[in-house]
């Protein structure tokens, strides 16, 4: 009797009938401010400006104090008062990748390992010392989970938020499935009844939202532009968020070159790429304009829901579709493969496999926009142009970004570990684009299979130590830490399309976050990391010439990429990796000790 039931509900699911019960998703009409609401980029926001120079002033230490206590270090021999000039004068940043809930959960690791609320360690504390927070797709759930919660810690968010053990698509038993389905078809409703057009990123980002944002109902009325209200930001105690997005035009197959890279902030939206150099206010994003102003006279208000904004960052449904049969949990697999595949297929083939939203620059400044004549934008999945590490928003001159730990978590070897191609696939969208050449630089870096065949990526590489040797004609780049996810303790290789983890999974991601960040035993880590954040304020003053002298200079020789270049132009042989703190645990006999809960309470 189920089965029939089922299917008219998945599919009614996807159909616009009138609204259940629910809280509300539909975004508001209000009265518009006056002015013209479109801000060319040709700087910072003056509210982003205000947010950086609050972490730096003199009565919001956290920021320094954090910085300064991780570089003090004995073994580098720069005297203090060098220190505080160094720490004040370089700007830090963290940047998380895409990859699903691996890349989440591997983001939480790191995270948990840098913030001095969780963690004792020497790295404790670098959380709060970066400027700038990054995230795409999967990374962008670490950070948006975080920030829209107040900045939450990782046990906070495994503790109140976070309900990982039920899967993203079907959390239950058929009753269970079928209300969840049935609540969020019918908030999706209440958007399409207030006349803004939905697409399949409304149903994923509330589905995203109640594992994600708030447990009851997904919180519908968080949004993104809300995270200026929480405390840690108003307080500014913690990293300017920022979540990436591509966007897509009508017959656009998306490459690095030609993918128009927006951004998400708690003040804006809009992109710095060249063709567009717009920005516009968050919290009135969905509005209809025309020409910088509002088209009706009214405004929308609440369209920025935080769990849309996630869902747009990782709306990758060609993939789900792919992977929907693997997925199912509690109830029975082929059968809802066999109801729900169908009804996605149509949609992606139809295109609707984006986030559309009124286009906010529509017949503003026709002669230097790019998407000037549309009414609506679609975006997608920040990681469709290959770029996977959020680096685009940290490379513009306007931040003066000196240091980027880059967390790469993507899967681009045969069992799911990172190869470098994100860097790679930046670095040439700069090299190959008159464009770009002539404003931004970014470190040189090598081809795929040098990282695999040299083992680049799996220990820290430094690309950029010496900010004279660039490409482009801008200021030096910033220095690259690439930190790539590697298995010490646990393996962290899960398929992006993995969507459930039991507790002993997150336990393993945590324990393996924090022996990436310390490279297990490797002692003399932390003080090259230390050297790394420092080296851009060290140039710019005058203070050293390349890898500098000393300490420093050791560790540069160990850390930093010597332009040594192997292969062919392949993707590098076979990786497997083993657990690098000697086990002799295999991939398989974890999956297997997972089944038979022999992991529970290891970690």
């Amino acid at each position: 009797m189920y089965i029939p039931l089922l299917a008219l509900c998945l599919i009614s699911f996807w159909t616009v009938t009138s609204p259940a019960k629910s809280p509300s998703y539909a975004p508001r009409r209000t009265s518009c401010p006056t002015g013209t609401f479109v801000r060319p980029a040709t700087s910072l926001s003056p509210n982003e400006s205000d947010y950086v120079s609050l972490r730096r002033s003199n009565t919001t230490s956290l920021r320094s104090e954090s910085l300064l206590k991780f570089v003090d270090s004995p073994r580098l021999g720069i005297p203090r008062e060098k220190l505080e000039s160094y720490v004040t004068n370089t700007t830090t940043a963290l940047a998380f990748s895409g990859g699903g809930y691996r890349a989440m959960l591997n983001a939480a690791g790191i995270f948990t390992a840098l913030d001095s609320r969780t963690s004792e360690s020497k790295f404790a504390g670098l959380l709060q010392g970066m400027d700038y927070l990054t995230g795409l797709s999967g990374g962008s759930w670490m950070v948006g989970s975080s920030a829209v919660n107040d900045f939450a810690t990782v046990p906070s968010l495994r503790a109140n938020t976070w309900q990982l053990h039920k899967d993203l698509v079907t959390p239950g038993g058929v009753g269970d499935t079928l209300a969840y389905l049935d609540s969020i078809r019918s908030q999706v409703v209440q958007k399409d009844h207030a006349g803004f057009t939905t697409t399949i990123t409304d149903y994923w980002g509330l589905a995203l939202g109640r594992q994600l944002v708030n447990r009851q109902k997904g919180g519908v009325n968080t949004t993104w532009s809300g995270i200026r209200d929480v405390e840690s930001f108003r307080n500014a105690s913690m990293p300017f968020p920022i979540v990436v997005s591509d966007g897509r035009r009508i017959g656009e197959v998306l490459a690095e070159s030609n993918a128009t890279i927006y951004e998400f902030n708690a003040f804006e939206f809009g992109t710095w790429d060249r063709e567009l150099r717009l920005f516009y206010p968050m919290e009135y994003l969905g509005t209809s304009m025309d020409d910088g102003k509002p088209r009706n006279q009214t405004c929308a208000s609440g369209f920025d829901y935080a769990g849309f904004v996630m869902g747009t960052s990782s709306s990758l449904f060609n993939n789900i579709v792919a992977a929907i049969g693997k997925n199912v949990s509690g109830i029975e697999g082929a059968t809802l493969r066999d109801i729900v595949a169908p009804i996605l297929e149509g949609l992606t083939e139809g295109g609707d496999d984006i986030a559309e939203y009124p286009n906010p620059f529509q017949g503003y400044n026709p002669e230097n926009n790019s998407v000037t004549d549309y009414s609506t934008l679609e975006l997608v999945d920040g990681g469709e142009d290959s770029q996977n590490i959020p680096l685009w928003p940290l490379l513009q001159p306007e931040r003066q970004v000196d240091v980027i730990l880059a967390i790469d978590s993507s899967a681009n070897t045969e069992y799911n570990w990172p190869n470098g191609s994100s860097l790679v696939h930046t670095y040439r969208r700069i090299n190959n684009n008159a464009s770009y050449i002539d404003t931004l630089s970014f470190p040189s870096v090598p081809g795929f299979d040098t990282f695999v065949e040299l083992g680049l990526n799996q220990r820290p590489t430094f690309f950029g130590c010496d900010g004279r040797n660039h490409s482009g004609a801008g200021l030096p780049p910033p220095l690259i830490v690439y930190l790539p996810n590697t298995p010490f303790d646990y393996y962290t290789n899960t398929s992006t399309f993995q969507l459930r983890y039991k507790d002993a999974e997150l336990d393993g991601f945590v324990s393996n976050g924090r022996e990436q960040v310390a490279q297990g035993a490797d002692k003399g880590w932390s003080e090259c990391l230390a050297c790394a954040i420092l080296q851009r304020a060290r140039e710019r003053m005058g203070d050293i010439v390349g890898y500098g002298d000393g300490r420093c200079r050791d560790c540069f020789q160990s850390y930093c990429w010597n332009g040594t270049v192997v292969g062919g132009g392949g993707r590098g042989g076979v990786y497997a990796p083993h657990l690098k703190n000697g086990s002799d645990v295999t991939y398989q006999q974890q999956e297997e000790m997972l089944k038979g809960d022999k992991l529970s309470g290891k970690y």
